[in-house]
């Protein structure tokens, strides 16, 4: 729209400052950025490059234009600057994250120390009995009581018969169907991914040794706000189809990162007056990866 505002098509340059050297008739065109607009505040601004994507925040509000590409909420050059990081004083509590799959998609569960993936679980089961009874061994044998995993669609029933088999030795976090991601973001899923992004970026999470997490953390796009001024994800279908499968590792790892943000906040007790967009608890499910 704004290159047909100001003539592109003509020839004409696109303005690197102010008005554009020639308009469409009944247009105006003119390159003003955010920080010269003085409408939004420099508090403001600092807030929202503070939260917004960097590819985003230049497309929002400094006038940049993007591509496909950039608009990549976990950059591989992101996570090469997590490699051989080393971690003082943070609690190295175990935990788990997982992403049930049935129809025999891959089940990935992840056991974490901390901020890193220790050992790893890849099932590829039909038997929603099998696949719980294997993810509570697993946890059993790292000593784990504290899994988050997504009990989106069919992985309901694989979230409920893990709570049923490990009754009160593991206190499970399921994260569920629904679309409350508070007011910046469209949905959870897009409020967790966002945030482990921010500890992506503020190197506060280990590399990810395995290529193919790696690869599927790195596909997941992300869209210009909407109507709503909301960031969002996009459809969980379009990164399915770039991938060639669905992105349950990188779903896995993100709950596990979220999970541990909030364990090293000792924010551990997961009662029933926890913010529930926070942690979710069992018995007051939310939605995050539908």
């Amino acid at each position: 729209m704004f290159d047909k505002a100001m003539c592109r098509e003509e020839g004409y340059a696109l303005p690197t400052n102010g008005r554009a050297e020639k308009f469409r008739k009944g247009w105006y065109a003119a390159r003003v950025t955010a920080d010269q607009s003085r409408i939004i505040s420099k508090e403001q601004l600092d807030e929202a490059r503070e939260d917004t994507p960097a590819a985003l925040f230049d497309q929002e509000y400094m006038c940049a234009r993007v591509t496909d590409e950039e608009m990549v909420l976990i950059s591989s050059k992101s996570l090469d600057r997590l490699r051989g990081l080393t971690f003082v004083g943070v609690p190295e509590v175990m935990y788990a994250s997982s992403d049930p799959a049935l129809e025999g998609d891959e089940c990935p569960t992840f056991a974490w120390r901390g901020r890193k993936i220790v050992d790893a679980l890849y099932q590829r089961e039909r038997d929603t009995m099998k696949i719980a009874a294997n993810i509570v061994a697993f946890c059993n044998r790292h000593n784990i009581h504290h899994l988050a995993i997504d009990a989106g669609g069919l992985g309901k029933g694989v979230a409920d018969r893990v709570m049923q088999i490990a009754g009160s030795s593991i206190r499970v976090a399921q994260y569920t169907g629904g679309s409350d991601g508070g007011p910046k973001y469209r949905n959870l899923r897009t409020k967790i991914w966002c945030t482990v992004a921010n500890l992506v970026r503020d190197k506060e999470l280990a590399y990810p040794e395995d290529a193919e997490l790696r690869r599927q953390i790195c596909a997941v796009h992300y869209m210009p706000a909407d109507y709503a001024d909301q960031l969002r994800l996009e459809p969980k279908k379009i990164t399915k189809k770039r991938l060639g499968c669905s992105p349950d590792r990188g779903d896995a790892w993100v709950l596990g990162a979220y999970l541990g943000s909030r364990l090293a906040a000792q924010v551990n007790d997961w009662d029933e007056d926890e913010d529930e967009d926070e942690v979710a608890m069992s018995y007051g499910v939310r939605s995050a990866f539908v």
